[in-house]
């Protein structure tokens, strides 16, 4: 039988029907779960009226069910975390090198250099920081020479 598996961040497993994937999407972005598609052999499968008291149930247990993986729903781009530290060690010595060259650094050219990764502004703000950070324990000063725009001096 076909049904979807939810996987939360504390790596606790429920199987519901197929039906409820466009309300278990919404789920899925606030609680950071895990959705797939999976062939179950047998276990249980949860209406979403059962499924709900399910969730916040912290001690809820099932019995283990044997599945079969067909296909991941949500997230649809899921990075494992070796790829996402090897982005953020690529991007954060891009930012070493043009501070230690003495060039400015603005965070549009690095949205910019780093496009293919389709980062938020958020997320090119901490690398700057960071690396500022880093590079202010070693003796560097910094000033701000425009709007997102830092630089040596």
């Amino acid at each position: 039988m076909q049904c979807l598996l939810i996987e939360t961040k504390d790596h606790r497993k429920f199987f519901t029907h197929e039906k409820y994937l466009t309300q278990l999407i919404e789920f899925g972005k606030t609680f950071n779960a895990e959705i797939s598609l999976v062939q179950i052999e047998n276990g249980e499968v949860l209406d979403l009226e059962e499924l709900a008291p399910a969730l916040c149930d912290n001690q809820y247990k099932k019995n283990k069910s044997e599945y079969k993986t067909i296909e991941l729903k949500f997230p649809l781009n899921k990075k494992d975390r070796r790829q996402t530290l090897k982005i953020a060690s690529e991007i954060k010595s891009y930012i070493k090198t043009q501070f230690e060259e003495k060039k400015p650094v603005s965070l549009k050219n690095i949205k910019s250099q780093f496009s293919k990764y389709n980062l938020n502004n958020t997320t090119i703000c901490n690398h700057v920081r960071k690396s500022k950070e880093e590079l202010e324990e070693l003796g560097y000063k910094f000033k701000k020479v425009g709007a997102g725009v830092y630089q040596v001096v």
